[in-house]
């Protein structure tokens, strides 16, 4: 039997894991304890940033490939100079992330400018403003896709929407860093096939400026759409040369607004609202006061949907109904404790 530690596909090839293993347990040594080479054959969870090699460490913050040391990049905001001014440029507060996932992206902010430095990309910047939201696209990417965890979406369509929908309708779904739309539209399509689109309101909103406007223009391309069965394919989007749109019966059902939810949170009551694989990113004072406010506007019996890697605070009113689905406890909003 291939040993699974031995051989791991990266981008087409097969490569060795030990050599990156063994420094991985050097880097981290003195700082936590990492299992032994033999004990992670066991199955662990997939590092949802790096899903190509288990990271049987990732759901306590310490994924060595985002997480370099236990708890590295959690009590601090960012110490690049123009990593904060450029947030600021888009009005954001960098004190609200984490400064390990901003620091790690700088590089690929720097390549999407062209420039080699800091100071040459502040400069490139001050003389060409409208680059700010590229700056700021690559330093908080938003990974995105349709019926991303596929077994979530499948809880939702059999049995999270039907309940909602049994109590009242039409129904109300926010998809909060909706990145390009394709989660959203996803939830579109989930309730156009239990025929409850009609009616409903859908709304994506983001802080970045560029995100936004891709889930305005709703173009995507076949390989965006790989993961949409052809029959669904056909019936939900329109091949504008070469490119996908969604069909009239879902667009006019969803809206896009761009905000930051560090300063802006959408009236509700909201049934469903979809947070992903954002909290990570932010520090944990700034994640916990975003999880009270999202559930402070959730409808009574209304769903938070996480990332994997995401756990709501447990003092919020939640109960965990399915693997990333949170239902709002009964009387549950009355009892939300004081922000703190």
């Amino acid at each position: 039997m291939t040993d699974p530690l031995n051989h791991i596909k990266f981008a087409g090839r097969t490569t060795s894991a030990r050599p990156v293993a063994a420094r991985q347990r050097t880097r981290l040594a003195g700082t936590l304890a990492l299992p032994k080479v033999g004990a992670a054959r066991l199955p662990a969870p997939a590092c949802p940033e790096h899903h190509r090699r288990a990271c049987p460490e990732c759901y306590r913050r310490a994924c060595p490939e985002h997480h370099r040391r236990a708890g590295a990049g959690s009590g601090s905001a960012p110490s690049s100079p123009f990593v904060s001014w450029v947030l600021g440029q888009a009005g954001l507060d960098a004190a609200t992330y984490r400064a390990e996932p901003l620091e790690r992206r700088l590089p690929a902010c720097l390549r999407a400018l062209r420039v080699h430095s800091e100071a040459q990309a502040r400069t490139l910047i001050e003389e060409q403003p409208g680059l700010v939201p590229a700056a700021v696209s690559a330093l908080l990417i938003g990974v995105t896709d349709f019926f991303r965890d596929a077994p979530v979406f499948e809880a939702l369509r059999s049995e999270i929407l039907p309940e909602l929908a049994s109590r009242r309708r039409p129904l109300r779904v926010w998809s909060a860093s909706c990145s390009n739309g394709a989660e959203l539209y996803s939830m579109a399509i989930l309730l156009a096939e239990a025929g409850l689109i009609e009616g409903s309101h859908l709304l994506g909103s983001d802080c970045r400026t560029d995100a936004v406007e891709a889930a305005q223009a709703a173009l995507y391309t076949t390989h965006e759409l790989r993961n949409i069965a052809p029959s669904n394919r056909e019936r939900y989007f329109d091949n504008l040369n070469g490119r996908w749109s969604p069909v009239q019966q879902l667009r006019r059902c969803v809206n896009w607004k761009v905000a930051d939810l560090g300063r802006h949170f959408e009236a509700g009551p909201w049934d469903v609202i979809l947070w992903r694989n954002m909290a990570i990113y932010l520090m944990p004072e700034v994640a916990a006061s975003v999880w009270q406010c999202l559930v402070s506007v959730l409808a009574p019996s209304g769903v938070l949907v996480t990332g994997q890697a995401e756990r709501p605070p447990a003092r919020l009113p939640l109960t965990c109904v399915k693997r990333c689905v949170y239902r709002l406890s009964d009387n549950g909003a009355a009892r939300l404790p004081a922000p703190g």
